[in-house]
């Protein structure tokens, strides 16, 4: 009787301490997209050009399991994330308890009008189904004078036509944008263009990418030499993503200035 307890035991603890390694490890792995050169490159510029204040309210609209809500909450009072996949939110929930994660439709969100001084909506709107829904709830959660830092995949450089398809069906890619349909759609919600560039617009990022679009980790030793690419060679015109910082009118357009 007593061996069998000590087993017993003995099992719990082995996949309690599993349990632990397997979250700590899962933890880590999420913890280097904020340092990953690709993704800070495409990230860290709005996040400075948002003037991010500690008193600030910051929604993080399709944030995964949270990494980058969980970046922004130790500048700010507070920072929710929403996604629509409710068992990503619920792990991002376990590894970063100190930020609000709520599954949720970014074209419903649960949220007051003007509840939040910035959004951060990062590579997201291109897999939602109706853009211009969700752009006109966050216009509408943004209080006015607020901003949102907007990035989103656009491969309309040349040199990423052929991979177009491959990272769509990888992705799940609704709709590509160019930097001229992404204005059109955020002007026609209200919002201000401030900011804006292309990103990994040139030849050699697609051949370097390549295996970021595959199953394959060995993704991670190029991508050093993706940022050096986009900071040397990249175009203007075009890229495989396009970044923004956007504001809403403290005055509706409809109402004139004092």
């Amino acid at each position: 009787m007593i061996d069998t307890r000590l087993r017993r035991l003995q099992s719990r603890t082995v996949s309690t301490l599993r349990k632990r390694a397997g979250r700590a490890l899962l933890r880590a792995r999420l913890a280097t997209t904020t340092i990953d050169p690709i993704r800070s490159r495409e990230v860290r510029p709005m996040l400075k050009r948002l003037s991010l204040s500690p008193g600030d309210a910051v929604l993080d609209v399709g944030c995964a399991a949270g990494v980058w809500t969980h970046h922004v909450r130790k500048r700010v009072a507070r920072a929710v994330g929403v996604d629509v996949d409710g068992p990503t939110v619920e792990l991002g929930g376990r590894l970063h308890p100190d930020v609000e994660l709520l599954a949720a439709d970014a074209r419903k969100l649960p949220f007051r009008d003007g509840e939040f001084d910035k959004v951060v909506f990062i590579s997201t709107l291109e897999h939602i189904e109706d853009p211009a829904a969700a752009l006109a709830e966050v216009t509408r959660v943004l209080r006015p004078g607020g901003m949102l830092g907007l990035s989103v995949d656009t491969l309309d450089h040349p040199a990423w036509e052929p991979l177009r398809q491959l990272h769509a069906e990888r992705s799940f890619v609704t709709q590509y944008f160019t930097r001229e349909q992404l204005l059109e759609l955020t002007a026609a919600t209200g919002l201000e263009f401030l900011w804006g560039r292309y990103l990994y617009g040139n030849n050699l990022a697609p051949k370097l990418l390549a295996l970021r679009l595959k199953p394959s980790n060995l993704h991670w030793l190029m991508a050093p030499f993706v940022r050096l690419s986009g900071a040397v060679l990249d175009d203007d015109d075009a890229g495989m993503m396009f970044q923004s910082v956007l504001r809403k009118p403290a005055v509706p357009a409809s109402q004139p200035r004092a």
